[in-house]
């Protein structure tokens, strides 16, 4: 059995009958997030330079779809498929296609990565396109323990100042509930299916400036009562909430 090394890519065949996979130094010119159909004819196409870690060991074949992994704190955390249309080049070691993107995120692995080094990033600093896979990394690592968190406080205060979007909020409530990484939903029924599982009916949260909350998550939901939902959401697990 080969031994995977941290940072390593892992090319696999997702073809039927064929299960093989590769290992990579790099892979180069996937986009940072795409979702699509590869072989529907509406999808775009990417030049991708995979370099292999032995020369001639790819044998990646036209017309077959391929999944894209790195190693990540000892586990194979996969970011993208990909249709392979035509293999152009192979030059010293490093593979160049035409590949038709079915899904990539870029964005996920550059986060794991930060966190496995222990760089605290701040997602409020970054782009709001960070957004999306700052929550799908906090749900992975919620949901290995059923959602099960520490509060960071008992007194939550929640606020709209500084938040750009939908995303932001719920990293933002992650956060405010259960710390740095904390995962509380992506939306409202996410919420409350996390709020119900850390019930606490000792928890206080206290809405600063509550109409500004109101006119924010308007803004964001484009629903007039999206307000009284996320307050029916808190108070479903037992929450004490102080407009």
């Amino acid at each position: 059995m080969e031994i995977m090394r941290e940072g390593q890519f892992v090319i696999h065949c997702e073809s039927d009958g064929f299960g093989e996979s590769w290992h990579a130094f790099a892979v180069e010119g996937l986009p940072a997030s795409c979702l699509t159909r590869a072989n529907s004819g509406e999808s775009e196409v990417f030049l991708l330079m995979i370099e292999e870690e032995e020369w001639g060991s790819l044998s990646l074949r036209e017309e077959e779809f391929y999944s894209i992994s790195k190693i990540i704190d000892g586990k194979e955390e996969s970011f993208a498929v990909f249709f392979c249309k035509e293999i152009i080049s192979r030059v010293g070691g490093r593979c160049y296609l035409y590949a038709a993107i079915e899904y990539s995120d870029v964005l996920i692995i550059s986060i794991l990565d930060a966190w496995e080094k222990g760089i605290r990033i701040n997602w409020r600093n970054l782009s709001g396109s960070y957004g999306p896979a700052w929550l799908s990394n906090c749900a992975k690592r919620g949901g290995e323990n059923g959602w099960i968190q520490n509060y960071v406080s008992e007194n939550v205060l929640i606020s709209s100042a500084g938040l750009r979007s939908h995303e932001d909020f719920y990293c933002y409530l992650g956060e405010s509930f259960f710390g740095y990484k904390g995962y509380a939903g992506r939306d409202l029924d996410g919420l409350r299916e996390v709020l119900l599982a850390n019930k606490n009916e000792k928890l206080v949260v206290s809405l600063i400036d509550a109409p500004r909350v109101f006119d924010f998550l308007l803004k964001i939901s484009g629903r007039e009562d999206y307000f009284r939902l996320f307050e029916s959401a808190l108070m479903d697990a037992g929450i004490r909430l102080i407009p």
